[in-house]
């Protein structure tokens, strides 16, 4: 065999076995054959041995031949096992669905009977929406009423406390209870405007 091209980076050789010339690659981690291909120049004889991966012969063995006669390339076959998917049955192929429909039958809700694939939850996503929201407590206008008198609350007591800090002598108890209705009450006001 007679090289006929070598790559820029010498890691793939072409080379004329029989008057076809096909590409061989040389592994990183073949450093024998690397070693080899440093020392070879375009229009040497070799002799190869590779190995056919997924189509791509690989050098696994690679001597520069003395002899002008040009030996045959010893070739081995190697691919990769094909393995083969297990069958699966597939919704809507082939008309299947009694099957799948008797085998999800038996995993129901408990509140609405409402078919579901597995037994994972007791109740299907709507009964458990449902549930979630009766759970809350107050919603609407009740929740923003509170949120309401919890945030003018916080005011009154920012701004009793900056006033009461201005003062110079501490305050009477009745004074401060007559404040903080003023003040919630101005606040509530003009938050309700």
């Amino acid at each position: 065999m007679k090289i006929v091209e070598i790559s820029v980076k010498k890691d793939m050789l072409k080379i004329d076995k029989d008057g076809t010339s096909s590409w061989y690659k040389i592994n990183a981690s073949n450093t024998p054959a690397q070693e080899v291909v440093k020392t070879l120049v375009v229009g040497d004889e070799v002799d190869v041995k590779s190995t056919v991966i997924n189509g791509v012969s690989v050098v696994s063995r690679i001597d520069k031949s003395d002899s002008p006669a040009t030996p045959v390339a010893e070739e081995e076959t190697m691919e990769e096992p094909k393995v083969e998917a297990e069958k699966v049955d597939v919704i809507g192929a082939v008309n299947n669905f009694e099957k799948v429909a008797e085998e999800t039958a038996k995993y129901k809700c408990t509140k609405c009977g409402k078919v579901m694939k597995d037994d994972k939850y007791e109740n299907c996503y709507t009964c458990n929406q449902a549930e979630w929201k009766s759970k809350q407590g107050a919603t609407g206008s009740d929740r923003n009423n509170s949120i309401e008198r919890q945030a003018i609350g916080k005011m009154t007591a920012r701004t009793v406390s900056a006033l009461i800090g201005t003062w110079g002598s501490p305050p009477d108890t009745a004074e401060v209870e007559v404040l903080i209705d003023f003040i919630y009450n101005k606040y509530k006001q003009k938050v309700t405007e």
